[in-house]
């Protein structure tokens, strides 16, 4: 099966996010996690500080640095992944992917890749694409837009057979 695509910053954020979800460390996720709820309890100190009119300098540094982590670690985060996108110059460009029994082939303007079934150590299917992850930090992206409804269902049923461990 074969599909031309290009990729999206939209796409990336997409990827990004379902590696976070499955095939980041678990310490990585739970300090992720701890992080952004210690930026919260810094805002809510923050808060509390500015109505019981305690002194400006705890005051001021638990808002500006509770409302910075919350930021950065939340709405941010994409910002910085689109960020990452365009300064990766391999991930521009239309790109021609080729599936099939042996695995994956993917060629683009800066070089193409091949990589057996056996590299993968699992997959994602979210709305708008098909994350493959390769362990410990990498992963293909196949964007479903490239494959007709047909060619979806292909793709589900080759994944599941070739790789098995589906996530969503």
């Amino acid at each position: 099966m074969q599909a031309r695509f290009t990729y999206t910053p939209e796409d990336y954020v997409e990827a990004q996010r379902a590696y976070q979800r499955h095939l980041a460390s678990r310490g990585k996720r739970v300090f992720g996690a701890a992080i952004f709820i210690v930026g919260i309890l810094f805002v809510v100190a923050g808060v509390y500080l500015v109505v019981s009119r305690g002194d400006m300098f705890p005051t001021i540094f638990c808002l500006v640095y509770g409302g910075f982590v919350v930021l950065y670690y939340g709405p941010l985060k994409a910002a910085r992944f689109r960020r990452d996108f365009h300064k990766a110059k391999t991930l521009q460009g239309e790109k021609t992917a080729v599936v099939g029994g042996e695995g994956v082939y993917i060629s683009g303007a800066f070089g193409e890749s091949k990589l057996h079934w056996s590299a993968f150590a699992r997959y994602s299917e979210t709305p708008n694409l098909f994350v493959l992850f390769i362990p410990p930090r990498l992963f293909q992206m196949l964007p479903k837009r490239a494959f007709s409804n047909a060619g979806q269902d292909v793709m589900r049923q080759l994944l599941a057979q070739e790789v098995g461990t589906k996530k969503r």
